[in-house]
């Protein structure tokens, strides 16, 4: 597997949308979430992110001039406890956290969304987790 620069990928994409980075030290021991986003319209460019007691929401910067807060309003990162973790980037965060309990399986692929209804691109919409060792993924 080729490791690569997450820095130089960023600073030469003009463009890198959102994503999300998940790692751990080489004894497995902590992990880290990096979640980030950008926006091409007025509306997506209009969010920041608030701290919660157990992650992040996003929320209007300015009230007033959100267009559409089912495509910018979410809860893209949750701690359910010391081990899971959840990121999605979108309202899926809440189905996950809602249907997830600690090392049962997930069935969420027919309840979870897919994706934001955000013409012209039709993104996907990437989720994903940090389980502790023994539970599935």
């Amino acid at each position: 597997m080729e490791l690569l620069d997450l820095s130089t990928l960023l600073r030469e994409n003009s463009y890198p949308g959102r994503g999300i980075v998940i790692g751990r030290t080489a004894d497995g021991k902590k992990s880290a979430i990096a979640y980030f986003i950008m926006g091409r319209s007025q509306n997506s460019r209009n969010r920041v992110f608030v701290k919660t007691q157990d992650g992040i929401r996003t929320e209007a910067h300015d009230p007033s001039r959100m267009e559409d807060p089912s495509l910018i309003i979410y809860r893209p990162v949750r701690r359910m406890d010391d081990y899971i973790t959840i990121v999605t980037n979108g309202d899926q965060t809440d189905t996950i956290y809602d249907l997830r309990k600690p090392c049962a399986p997930a069935p969420l692929s027919r309840t979870a969304p897919t994706g934001p209804p955000a013409s012209p691109a039709w993104s996907a919409t990437p989720s994903r987790g940090i389980f502790p060792p023994g539970c599935p993924s």
